[in-house]
């Protein structure tokens, strides 16, 4: 990765870092020491440490005394924790959506829906997991509250990591995921809070059953 000084450093290291972490190229439980990576990336170590601190508040990585940063393991118990907080942001935000229709914001919805189920069609694991994750942020982007938009953005990169490792589950059931997004935004055009906020809360349960899964594998 080329750093440019015309830009924050620990920021650009923040985010080569994230990317590593949730592509897996660095694993759960792994060490990240300070001395090589700054000779790998050419910088100083204080950057370093900068971004080391961004990632632990981004639950990414852990810092412990002596012992330095190493990549947040992933647990069945993480994942619980995660979408049970997730599943009750989710439906504030969906209600918000329902019941302060935006035409331009549905139109959005429909196109990102398109976009999911034509990378799926095409087995494009990357391609899928971005579009999975512009329609997440069509819908935050929506919110009125401004506290709950800072929190849930707070958690995205822990969702990211979580949901690319599920990736291959999903790709496997996508006829049961997309037909939760679909009837999402059915009932976002229809005004029927309940039924989205239903929709909503299945699909993060079934996000997070692959998850679980997937984790498992990763630990045989």
């Amino acid at each position: 990765m080329n750093f440019t000084l015309s830009e924050n450093l620990s920021s650009q290291i923040t985010h080569y870092l994230t990317e590593r972490i949730i592509s897996g190229d660095l694993r759960p439980g792994e060490r990240i020491q300070e001395i090589p990576l700054a000779a790998e990336l050419g910088v100083s170590r204080a950057p370093i440490r900068e971004a080391l601190q961004i990632l632990r508040r981004n639950r990414l990585v852990e810092l412990t005394p002596r012992h330095g940063a190493r990549v947040t393991p992933l647990s069945r118990e993480y994942v619980e924790w995660l979408y049970e907080i997730l599943v009750e942001l989710y439906s504030i935000v969906v209600r918000q959506l329902i019941t302060r229709p935006d035409k331009e914001r549905l139109s959005r919805f429909e196109v990102a829906l398109e976009k999911i189920e034509a990378m799926s069609r095409e087995g494009e694991e990357r391609a899928y997991y971005n579009a999975r994750m512009e329609y997440a942020l069509i819908g935050l982007e929506g919110s009125s509250n401004l506290l709950l938009k800072e929190t849930m953005y707070d958690f995205i990169p822990s969702v990211m990591r979580v949901q690319h490792l599920a990736l291959t589950k999903r790709l496997g059931n996508i006829k049961m995921t997309m037909q939760y997004l679909k009837t999402f935004n059915d009932a976002m055009k229809t005004g029927e809070v309940d039924r989205g906020v239903t929709a909503i809360r299945d699909l993060l349960q079934c996000d997070k059953e692959f998850a679980i899964r997937a984790i498992g594998e990763e630990q045989q």
